[in-house]
């Protein structure tokens, strides 16, 4: 979706039928397109897509998301495009930070990451630890100190 396009957003938004989660994670590389990223006119035009149409998006939303029959309602997770986070998928919060995603049942899924504007070659690795739920609320985050953890573009097993 073309998140600059207020018509496309509103488009989107009025075709969802249902909704439960709204992942938020826009972004563009502007300096990858050899914009100048210190211009006021490439600024206005990143805060537009990373703040201001986000909003939009969820505003535009609401609605569905409001009708939600998940316990304790739906949800909106904003994600910045730069800088490191901390996501932890788990059937309840661990109450431990970061960011907890409720899979709902599920047990199977798929996730994708995109690195913009790494330093170095290669870019910097992901890290994904598998442990169980009940380690992670009884150690916390200490508990992955001492796991191996999978490294980009490695697959998490069931």
């Amino acid at each position: 979706m073309n998140v600059e396009s207020k018509e496309k957003i509103d488009c989107v938004a009025e075709a969802i039928p249902t909704l439960d989660i709204l992942i938020n994670s826009a972004g563009l590389a502007l300096f990858a397109l050899g914009l100048d990223e210190y211009d006021p006119d490439v600024f206005d035009r990143a805060i537009n897509m990373h703040l201001s149409n986000i909003y939009r998006l969820a505003a535009r939303c609401a609605p569905k998301l409001g009708k939600s029959q998940l316990p304790g309602g739906a949800s909106i997770i904003s994600m910045a495009s730069n800088g490191s986070i901390l996501l932890i998928v788990a059937d309840t919060d661990p109450g431990c930070g970061g960011i907890w995603i409720d899979p709902y049942g599920h047990t199977h899924g798929g996730w994708s990451f995109r690195l913009i504007k790494t330093y170095g070659k290669p870019p910097p690795p992901v890290f994904v630890w598998k442990v169980k739920l009940a380690e992670l609320k009884s150690d916390g985050l200490a508990v992955i100190e001492s796991r191996q953890p999978i490294i980009s573009g490695g697959v998490v097993a069931q």
